[in-house]
Formats: structure tokens, C-alpha cells, sequence
């Protein structure tokens, strides 16, 4: 086929691992995303070899790739929503206030999802006023039947299928949380 024709070719590559991710083969994809990622690796393919890594199973894997591809290109708004997003499923409410405060305050003061999670960020941490201002603010912009009330709602029982001590992203959590943010 035309992968075998070009198998040094980017984005032939990074198209099969596409097709395998998508028919919910997370381990090939990965390892199609792991070539591509050797020849470039630009923010669109950070996200899928997260992506594929979670759907496999492979939080830390996929959490090291992120860290890396931050540390690369630390103004990536990707790599940036993907750190507050893994930092509240591993329970580092901190981290994951500190990423999407800034995400809200470069530009996503109009994201209703991002919104939520911050809110829910900011009341695990005990700051209840911002938590209710973040999460009105949330609530009027919320459209298309998006409510604060479901997105924290999924948001939480996501959450709390993620206390498994070997693993806290098993693989429906953070797909699920990835699908919702629009990934």
C-alpha cells in the first residue's frame, strides 16, 4: 500500500495511526504516531499520541509525552487544556487550576467546558467564591443544552472512576474527559 511505498513519510504515518485509533487499535496507533513523531511533531499529533496512550491504557506514558511536548512548545493551548485536564484526573488540583486559570485568562473566558473544570479546580481547593463566579460565568455561556450542572456532573463521575491506585486514568476516564473537550 502507499505506507509501504513511503514508509519514512509523516503523513502517511501519522494518517495510519488515524485509522487505527479509530478502529480502537490505541497500541498500533501508537506505535504509527511513535514513527511520525521521529520524522516531526507538531501539536496536532501530540494530542492523538495522547490520546492513543490513554485509549491504551498508558497514562504515565501519555503523561511523560505530554510533559515532554510541553516543555517543547510551552504556549501550545493543546498541550496546555491536555496538562489541566490529566492534573485533575490524577487529583493535582493545583496544577490543574494553575493551567486552566491561564487558559481562561489567554483567551478562553468564553469556553464553557474549560470553565467547569476550573470551577470544579477552584472548590477542590477551597476557594468557594471564585468557584461560584467561574461557575455562573460558566452557566450563562453554556449553550446547545451544555449546562455547568452536566458538564461538572460527568465531570465528577469521571473522576470517580479514576481512583484506581496503579493507574488513575484508565482508559474510558480520560477519553471520556478528551471527547467532552472537543478532542
Amino acid at each position: 500500500g502507499v505506507l509501504a511505498a513511503n514508509p519514512g513519510s509523516f503523513d502517511h504515518l501519522a494518517r495510519a495511526g488515524d485509522v487505527e485509533l479509530a478502529a480502537g487499535n490505541a497500541r498500533t496507533a501508537m506505535a504509527f504516531y511513535e514513527r511520525a513523531a521521529q520524522i516531526r511533531s507538531p501539536e496536532s499529533l501530540l494530542r492523538r499520541r495522547v490520546q492513543a496512550m490513554l485509549q491504551a491504557g498508558e497514562s504515565y506514558g501519555a503523561a511523560s509525552v505530554l510533559s515532554r511536548g510541553l516543555a517543547a512548545n510551552p504556549s501550545s493551548r493543546d498541550a496546555q487544556r491536555l496538562a489541566g485536564v490529566m492534573s485533575a484526573l490524577g487529583g493535582d488540583w493545583p496544577r490543574a487550576r494553575l493551567f486552566l486559570e491561564h487558559m481562561r485568562d489567554t483567551g478562553g473566558a468564553q469556553e464553557v467546558q474549560l470553565l467547569s473544570y476550573l470551577a470544579l479546580a477552584q472548590l477542590r481547593l477551597g476557594a468557594i467564591e471564585e468557584a461560584a463566579a467561574t461557575g455562573e460565568r460558566a452557566y450563562r455561556l453554556a449553550t446547545a443544552g451544555t449546562t455547568v450542572e452536566e458538564c461538572v456532573e460527568f465531570f465528577t463521575y469521571q473522576l470517580r472512576d479514576s481512583n484506581e491506585t496503579n493507574n488513575p486514568f484508565p482508559a474510558g476516564t480520560a477519553t471520556g474527559l478528551l471527547g467532552s473537550l472537543a478532542y
